[in-house]
C-alpha cells in the first residue's frame, strides 16, 4: 500500500490530492493500493496569509508535519490559500502546494483570482478570505464549497479544481528535479 498523507483535516484537500496522484500518474495509479489520509496539521502562519511566501511556508508546514505523523509513508502534502500583492495594491488569492518525499520535495501554486479592493478591505480589518466571500455573496459555505475562485469564474474553475492543479504543479517539480 502506497500513503499519502495530507497536512489538513478537510476531506476536500484529500480528494484534491487523490485525483491530482491519478492524473500525474496514470500509469502507476490504481485506486486500491494507494491510502490517502488526512493529518491536522498547523501551517504555522495564521488564518489568513498575506503573501506568497506566508501561503508557501504553510503549505511547507503542512507538508513536513504529514510526511513525519504518518507512518510508512511515501509523501507528504501541504496545500495553503494566500492572498498577495502586486504593486503593493492589486490583491490575488492563490493556492500554494508541498509534496514531500523521501527523495526531495516539489513546490507549486494554482492559479490566482483578482480580490476586489471592497473585500481587501475586510481582509486588512482581520477577517479570512472565507468568511468575507460568505458575507458578501451570502451564500452559506461559499468558501468550502466555491471558494473565492468559483465565485470569481462562475465556477468555471472550482475550489477543488483550484488545489488540484497546485498539486499538479507540485508533483511536477518534484518529479523534474535534477538530482
Amino acid at each position: 500500500m502506497r500513503i499519502v498523507a495530507i497536512g489538513s483535516a478537510r476531506d476536500e484537500k484529500r480528494q484534491a490530492v487523490e485525483i491530482a496522484f491519478s492524473r500525474m500518474l496514470p500509469n502507476e495509479f490504481k485506486a486500491d493500493e494507494w491510502k490517502f489520509v488526512c493529518v491536522p496539521v498547523d501551517s504555522g502562519v495564521g488564518n489568513q496569509p498575506g503573501s506568497d511566501v506566508q501561503g508557501a511556508c504553510g503549505a511547507e508546514t503542512r507538508a513536513w508535519g504529514a510526511f513525519n505523523g504518518v507512518p510508512d509513508v511515501e509523501f507528504g502534502i501541504g496545500i495553503e490559500g494566500c492572498i498577495s500583492a502586486v504593486f503593493g495594491k492589486h490583491w490575488f488569492s492563490r493556492t500554494w502546494a508541498v509534496v514531500r518525499s523521501i527523495e526531495g520535495s516539489g513546490m507549486g501554486s494554482g492559479p490566482s483570482v483578482w480580490v476586489q479592493p471592497e473585500l481587501h478591505e475586510y481582509i486588512r480589518k482581520g477577517n479570512e478570505l472565507g468568511e468575507v466571500i460568505e458575507k458578501t455573496s451570502r451564500i452559506p459555505n461559499a468558501r468550502y464549497t466555491f471558494g473565492h475562485i468559483g465565485l470569481m469564474t462562475r465556477n468555471v474553475v472550482t475550489r477543488l479544481e483550484e488545489d488540484v492543479m497546485a498539486v499538479q504543479m507540485a508533483l511536477a517539480a518534484l518529479f523534474h528535479q535534477k538530482g
